[in-house]
């Protein structure tokens, strides 16, 4: 990291240094050779690396914008999103910054690699909350929904060129801010996963298949069943696996209303995970809610794991979490002891000020 000195001394000085020798930046850009066309490119790099706010960024792009590449543009977008909000004035010019970046990304989208697409889609999700609050519209849509499809357009015309780790960031970073990809454009990009299986971390297809679950999509029974066993592959042959991981893919099988024969598998990771981790109350009330919901009863002694490790991280639970769980229970016609009951109910009406109807409702029912 080269701090803030650099960016203010590079930005106030007239020339660019490039190939090991001082020259105007003009001259730079137009002289022919690779080596000085790369030092610009490395020397812009360090720069975008080495801004720490808005308005430093705002300066750097204001000077060299029309001379960036379009990596450096994506790289720009990415700085944009990661800065943390310092002032009212950087969270109001933001959006501005953006608008900017864009106008010049844009004319450069077809030489977009993956990475230089999948990035900004990223970046531009987590700037949502900046482009609504401006207000600005295209027609009778926003100008983030109209940004976001053209990026994802593009992303996906060159899908044979894409990482699995940039699909997943795709599918993953639209569907977490409501962005909705038709089940085509899902299922497309699932395909390709697939396609390239060694390549791909377990995470990717379980961001994928809670991608298509949250953007409501019920994906083909025989892809369905394809993604998860892959998954399943996966996760033997890795070193470390998260629970969450396989949790959300227990919950988008049973989001989209289906059932696949791994399903016992993915159970037995999450109560393996439990004997060695405590599980977050969430992972727990989960599985819990998705077996339900796929008609499976767990059997006595998978559900008293859960149970117990539901209750060994009570402190941290909220009110959805203990009446998802009782209501998964009862669902699937099964029994909770009455000590388990009583510890469950006693912390749900510690937390009533927060629970909201549908929680009260199910912890009634359950």
């Amino acid at each position: 990291h080269t701090g803030v000195s650099e960016v203010s001394r590079s930005l106030r000085q007239p020339k660019l240094i490039c190939c090991g020798t001082r020259m105007p930046l003009c001259k730079t850009l137009i002289h022919s050779t690779s080596t000085c066309l790369q030092g610009f490119r490395v020397r812009c790099n360090k720069l975008i690396a080495a801004c720490t706010t808005v308005s430093e960024l705002q300066q750097l792009v204001q000077r060299y914008g029309s001379k960036m590449d379009q990596g450096h543009l994506a790289a720009c977008i990415i700085k944009l999103a990661k800065l943390q909000d310092a002032s009212q004035q950087q969270r109001d010019s933001r959006f501005q910054l953006l608008q900017q970046l864009w106008q010049l990304l844009q004319p450069k989208l077809q030489q977009c690699r993956s990475r230089e697409l999948a990035n900004p889609i990223w970046a531009v999700c987590k700037l949502k909350p900046q482009c609504l609050a401006s207000n600005v519209t295209t027609g009778d849509r926003t100008w983030h929904s109209v940004v976001l499809q053209q990026l994802v357009d593009r992303f996906i015309q060159q899908l044979s060129s894409d990482k699995p780790q940039h699909i997943s960031m795709v599918l993953h970073s639209t569907a977490a801010v409501g962005y909705q990809l038709s089940k085509e454009q899902v299922q497309q990009l699932l395909v390709h996963l697939l396609q390239n299986p060694n390549n791909a971390a377990p995470q990717a297809f379980s961001n994928g298949l809670w991608a298509a679950a949250k953007m409501q999509h019920k994906l083909e029974p025989e892809l369905l069943q394809q993604l998860v066993h892959t998954f399943v592959a996966k996760l033997q042959a890795a070193k470390h696996v998260e629970t969450q991981a396989v949790v959300n893919v227990l919950w988008a099988v049973a989001t989209m209303g289906r059932y696949v024969t791994a399903v016992p598998q993915l159970v037995d990771v999450v109560l393996k995970q439990l004997q060695t981790r405590e599980l977050k109350p969430q992972d727990v009330s989960n599985t819990l809610w998705a077996m339900a919901t796929m008609g499976q009863r767990l059997p006595d002694h998978q559900l008293q794991q859960l149970l117990c490790g539901l209750l060994a991280v009570l402190d941290k639970a909220t009110p959805q979490h203990i009446a998802n769980s009782l209501w998964a229970v009862r669902s699937a016609g099964q029994q909770i002891e009455e000590s388990q009951l009583q510890q469950l109910l006693s912390a749900f009406v510690g937390m009533k000020g927060t629970a909201t109807p549908q929680n009260i409702a199910n912890t009634l029912r359950g």
